[in-house]
This record gives structure tokens, C-alpha cells and sequence, in this order.
């Protein structure tokens, strides 16, 4: 269905939209952005706005239990967040050649670089009081996905070179991987750290700023909630949030003033929540993700099958995440270049925020 033309997607949401009556007449419109997930913005007669997705075929509909908990616990504790509308049958989610579902509206605006140290201060702060008001939570997780590991993204990404011996861009991939593939050798994969409720995909894309000085106000896309690592969901997070070029520029660098920000937002609202175990790792998290992240594209840069790439800059989604693969690679070379400062800066800040009431 990705590739039918606008038309043709927006028949089929309309037809769709019949599970939820009271918003099939509602005015479509696609959204665009998402790297995974197929958007439509419904807009009703007295002017509420809802959101209409398609899920990837990697996700199942059971996962709309967890997002009703998860969504549940967020609105009690006066947390902004979308909240899935039940189809005139009650159900949370309807199957019809995919998995559809239906969710508020928030209103704000999302960003796909950090404009300053005050931008990556609020994620920081969002993120932790999201982690804080999840902090025991009594839910069983019914969709559980491997979405993180970076053993097994090696691993995937060795499947990918040997089962494409003849694509076209292997000569160009080939020493990339070869690259991570170093990077990744011995690394920890933190299995030994608490494992809690999270986003799950906390990049700056998924946050909704807000007006007056965009307000960090909600997570949004929360198809990848569960029980993970810290290390591994905050070093996602810095990973997006702490390289002023953007996850598709061609010179990233971690900038320790945003990543400063970005802890000291996080510490501000999690006081107490970090142990020193996991504060130990955050910084390594980091650099992992950084390396995952970059196997992973660089695997579908030989595979073609999973994620959205633009056809207006590259000729192919192979050439579009062979570039993301080189930017982060790039990115996690800038991590090692200042890990004792950024290691100073984690430690300053969020072990000062263990101690005491």
C-alpha cells in the first residue's frame, strides 16, 4: 500500500474510517515524515483532528493493549499523550489488508534536528518525567519485538552482505560494514541493568514541541514501548537529540553542550530514578546505538525492504540508507573522539541526582 499513489491511499483510509463512524466523514489529508508507519489526519465537522494509521507489517495489533496501559498511566499522572479511539465496536484497532488504528490529535509541531541547549533541555526533561511517571507499572507487554541488540544487528547485518553478492552497491557497503562490524566486536550489551518502561524510539522526530520557546509537550509514535535498558533507551535518545546536523547531514558530531543539556533536562525530572550502574553505561549506550543504528542501515541499503527513503534526493532506498549508515558511523567516531568528557558530564549530573531527597 506504500506505494500507491495519494489517491488511492486516501480511498482506503476513507473506507476504512466506516469502523469509526462518527469520524467517516471526517476530511482526510496524508501525512508525511514517518520512516515506518503510513499517516492520515482525519478532521471532523466541529474541527477535532484524529490520526489515522496503517501500521508496518512488523507490528501487530495486540500491541494496542500495551499503549492503552502505557497511555492510561501517562494521562492519570497528568501527562500529555495520544489516546487510541475505540471503533464503534469497541475494539482498539481494526484488520482490514493491515492494521488500522485510530488516535487523538495533539497539537504542536515536531523537529528533525535540536535547534539549541534549551530544545535538547526539554527533551531531556520530557523523557525523564515520561520515565518516571512509568516507574512500576504493573503490565505484561503482549507484543514484544527485538528492536535492539547490536550482536544480532551484526549478525543481520553479515546475512545482508552474504546474501547480496551481487548488488549494486556492495563495493560501497562492504568497508562500511566492515567498519561496524570492528565497532562492534566486544561491546556490552547491557543485559545485566534494569530493564523498564520506555519509549522505545525516543529520536527528536518523536517529540511534539509546543508554543511559547517550543515546550517539549508529548512522545508521540508509541508502537515501540516495552521494558528496556536505560543505556540503550537514553543513548537512542542523545544519539538524536545531541548532533546539531540531523540524522541526514553528511558531518555529525556529538555536541557536548546539547548532550549537557540534554542529561541536566533528563536529571532535572528523573531525580533519583538512575542507579549508578546504569549511569556507568550511558555514555558506551550511547556510542552501541550509534553503531546498531548504523548496521541496521546499512543492512537495508543491500535488502531494500524496510525502511522509508526519499525519492526526491536519492535514486534508491539502498542509496538513501548507504548515506544514513555513513552518518551515523561518522557520528559514533565522534562519540569516541570525547567519551571521557561526555563520561565527566553523565556523572556530574545524574549521579549528584542519586543522592539525596
Amino acid at each position: 500500500m506504500t506505494a500507491a499513489g495519494p489517491q488511492d491511499v486516501l480511498a482506503r483510509a476513507g473506507r476504512v474510517l466506516r469502523h469509526w463512524p462518527s469520524l467517516a466523514s471526517g476530511r482526510l489529508t496524508l501525512m508525511g515524515g514517518g520512516l515506518i508507519n503510513l499517516t492520515v489526519r482525519v478532521e471532523v465537522a466541529d474541527g477535532e483532528r484524529y490520526v489515522l494509521q496503517r501500521l508496518h507489517p512488523i507490528f501487530d495489533g495486540i500491541l494496542h493493549h500495551d499503549i492503552e496501559a502505557v497511555t492510561a498511566r501517562l494521562a492519570a499522572r497528568s501527562l500529555a499523550t495520544p489516546r487510541l479511539v475505540r471503533t464503534g465496536e469497541g475494539a482498539l484497532w481494526v484488520e482490514e489488508d493491515g492494521v488500522w488504528r485510530v488516535q487523538t490529535h495533539l497539537e504542536g509541531h515536531t523537529v528533525q534536528r535540536v535547534s539549541g541547549p534549551a530544545m535538547a533541555r526539554e527533551a531531556g526533561a520530557l523523557l525523564g518525567g515520561f520515565h518516571g511517571a512509568l516507574a512500576g507499572l504493573d503490565h505484561d507487554f503482549q507484543f514484544v519485538r527485538q528492536a535492539h541488540g547490536l550482536a544480532m544487528h551484526a549478525d543481520n547485518l553479515r546475512q545482508a552482505l552474504a546474501s547480496h553478492p551481487r548488488h549494486r552497491l556492495l563495493p560501497a557497503v562492504a568497508p562500511l560494514a566492515e567498519d561496524l562490524l570492528a565497532l562492534s566486536h566486544g561491546q556490552p550489551d547491557f543485559s545485566d541493568l534494569p530493564r523498564r518502561v520506555t519509549h522505545g524510539d525516543p529520536k527528536i522526530s518523536n517529540v511534539l514541541f509546543v508554543p511559547p520557546g517550543d515546550r517539549a509537550h508529548a512522545f508521540v509514535d508509541l508502537d515501540t514501548l516495552g521494558r528496556l535498558d536505560l543505556p540503550t533507551e537514553l543513548g537512542d535518545a542523545f544519539r538524536s537529540w545531541c548532533n546539531p546536523a540531523g540524522e541526514e547531514a553528511g558531518e555529525p558530531a556529538l555536541d557536548l553542550a546539547l548532550f549537557e543539556a540534554a542529561v541536566a533536562g533528563y536529571g532535572s525530572a528523573a531525580r533519583g530514578l538512575v542507579e549508578p550502574a546504569e549511569v556507568a553505561l550511558l555514555v558506551t549506550g550511547l556510542l552501541v546505538l550509534c553503531v546498531e543504528l548504523a548496521c541496521r542501515f546499512a543492512a537495508d541499503s543491500l535488502n531494500e525492504s524496510y525502511f522509508g527513503w526519499d525519492s526526491g534526493r536519492f535514486p534508491s532506498g539502498g542509496d538513501h540508507n548507504l548515506h544514513r549508515a555513513r552518518v551515523q558511523l561518522a557520528l559514533a567516531r565522534s562519540v569516541q573522539a570525547c567519551l571521557p568528557e561526555a563520561e565527566d558530564i553523565v556523572g556530574r549530573i545524574l549521579l549528584s541526582a542519586t543522592d539525596g531527597p
